[in-house]
């Protein structure tokens, strides 16, 4: 007789995915808001750490805000697909619910009067919408595989690196979507966006490349 198939623990793998995210996001907001460097000379001259740990409190901040702002679509998605696994709720359902709370994350529509900026802004809103619906069959696959770690949860449900590398291209391009009408809805507000987001696209590679490399074990 075969092995008989674990039962997915969907609250562990829902832990499990959560605080993958969370790390991943950390890295990747570390990476792109450059930590400030600590020299062993410093600690000769105790006043010019001050300056030092007002600029590593700055990072500390910003690192915060970035990694809650890249977790808000994954953790509205995971949150969704936890309903889907474990209320019986309809996918559609779900998604309608998340894509309520993308819109009224994002301010009410004709909150702005500057010309065409709500359209700018409306747009951002709609690619994280599309996002969360490509993030949506992701996370309700790992919920329903099996494992330890997020690792396992991942191999276990795309069972082959390249299913799992077809995913996160899809991801990227999904990402990139959102990150360009950003640019248009917030370029002229958020200083030195086009640098951040091109530094959070290199990172967010880089990142997947090493992870899927651990995963699915080298080419």
């Amino acid at each position: 007789m075969g092995a008989t198939a674990l039962s997915p623990n969907i609250e562990a793998n829902y832990n499990l995915i959560l605080s993958h995210e969370q790390q991943f996001a950390k890295n990747v907001a570390t990476i792109v808001m450059e930590k400030p460097e600590i020299s062993v000379w410093m600690f000769l001259f105790p006043f010019v750490l001050i300056p030092f740990m007002q600029r590593y409190q700055q990072f500390q901040e910003s690192v915060n805000l970035f990694s809650q702002g890249y977790l808000f679509t994954k953790k509205l998605t995971l949150d969704a697909a936890l309903r889907v696994s474990t209320e019986g709720r309809s996918k559609e359902e779900a998604l309608a619910d998340a894509a309520v709370l993308v819109n009224r994350g994002g301010g009410a529509p004709g909150q702005d009067t500057e010309s065409g900026f709500t359209d700018h802004r409306q747009k951002v809103r709609d690619r994280q919408i599309a996002e969360i619906a490509l993030l949506a069959d992701h996370y309700h696959a790992l919920l329903g595989s099996t494992g330890n770690s997020y690792s396992s949860l991942v191999a276990g449900a795309y069972k082959f690196r390249e299913n799992y590398t077809k995913f996160l291209i899809r991801l990227e391009e999904a990402e990139k979507r959102v990150n360009q009408a950003s640019l248009r809805a917030y370029g002229n507000e958020v200083e030195n966006l086009p640098d951040i987001i091109f530094k959070m696209e290199r990172a967010l590679a880089a990142l997947r490349a090493n992870e899927t490399q651990k995963i699915f074990g080298q080419k």
